[in-house]
């Protein structure tokens, strides 16, 4: 009975399991690719911990390198040429081709958080607003005291302000569906 258990593709299971073996764990070394996706994940945390304003120009460039680094034994290799060093791209192909796919973009993730701590700075104005008893008429120079820590997160000015509004321009408006982020203040 057990020589007639099939295997999901429908092979016998012996052959489905010895198939998998044969074809692909040549090109899968497990140990390689956990070495390869440490390099990825020290540059994705190198990106995470960048301030806004440098992360725009910083992490894009080490992001393709660590994408490159998947391939980085037939780009080291002297003659750089594939067909003359197709065993440098061969060992392990499959984890290579693991860990390049599985590097994220993280350009909008990193954009959220700072319009995410974009509202909060214009939460802790407002909040400093209506403990200061301000006029509605004074807001303007109120905005342009605040310090760094409470200024727009990309460009180090102040927040606008139109009539009752403190607002921000966020920068990833798809996640956020609006061109325009505006905390209310009611100031009196």
């Amino acid at each position: 009975m057990a020589g007639n258990v099939k295997d999901r593709a429908g092979a016998p299971e012996g052959i489905g399991r010895c198939a998998i073996r044969v074809l692909v764990l040549p090109g899968y070394v497990r140990q390689a690719t956990l070495n390869l996706r440490a390099e990825h994940a020290t540059v994705m945390a190198a990106c995470l911990s960048m301030p806004p304003e440098q992360f725009k120009t910083d992490c894009p460039p080490m992001r393709s390198a660590a994408f490159e680094a998947g391939l980085a034994p037939v780009l080291r290799h002297p003659k750089g040429r594939l067909s003359e060093n197709w065993g440098y791209f061969a060992y392990n192909l499959v984890g290579r081709i693991l860990v390049v796919m599985s590097v994220p973009d993280l350009s909008r993730y990193k954009d959220r958080l700072h319009d995410q701590d974009a509202v909060r700075r214009m939460l802790a104005i407002k909040l400093r607003a209506l403990q200061a008893r301000l006029p509605a008429t004074a807001m303007p120079g109120f905005l342009a005291d605040q310090p760094r820590e409470l200024r727009n997160p990309y460009t180090g000015e102040p927040f606008g302000w139109e009539g009752e509004d403190i607002t921000y321009a966020p920068a990833d408006s798809q996640y956020w569906k609006s061109e325009r982020l505006a905390i209310q203040c009611r100031l009196r």
